[in-house]
């Protein structure tokens, strides 16, 4: 008696009649044109990529140097959207980083350094996924260790 390769696999028990295909299901297959990465577009965010950043590998210092619309906006109210990036492990906290692109997609580009505010307010928030408009009084900083160069305080935080 010849068997074929079929026949043998089902007799030999790796394949059970009628369930062999159960593993595979139709799926419509991805947009190429559409985008790989969620990232926020804020006309803020341009201002703020004008920076001209620059790193002091002896003191371990990035300098970052604004030009006049970002001055124009030292000190004054600002409002941005993007993601949210906690500086710690807490259940809450009043203080995090706000980014650009969305830092939980392990395939997307990484912030530059001048896609990141350090964000400061005094209601308590968790961590979502979601993405957050941010207002508050808009803070330059020319030298940081973290390599961050703009903060907001007195910050409202609220989702898009």
């Amino acid at each position: 008696m010849t068997l074929d390769r079929r026949s043998f696999l089902i007799r030999a028990g790796l394949v059970v009649p009628g369930l062999a295909l159960t593993g595979f299901t139709q799926q419509e297959m991805p947009d190429p044109g559409a985008p790989v990465h969620i990232q926020n577009d804020d006309p803020g965010w341009t201002i703020l990529n004008r920076a001209k950043v620059s790193i002091d590998e002896a003191k371990g210092l990035m300098t970052a140097v604004f030009d006049d619309a970002a001055k124009a906006m030292d000190g004054k109210p600002f409002t941005i959207g993007g993601f949210m990036l906690p500086l710690d492990a807490s259940q809450s906290f009043t203080h995090f980083v706000l980014t650009r692109r969305n830092t939980t997609c392990a395939f997307c580009p990484p912030n530059e350094p001048t896609e990141a505010i350090e964000i400061f307010t005094d209601t308590e928030l968790s961590f979502t996924q979601d993405e957050y408009r941010v207002a508050g009084t808009l803070e330059l900083v020319g030298e940081a260790s973290w390599g961050l160069f703009y903060r907001i305080h007195d910050a409202i935080v609220e989702t898009m």
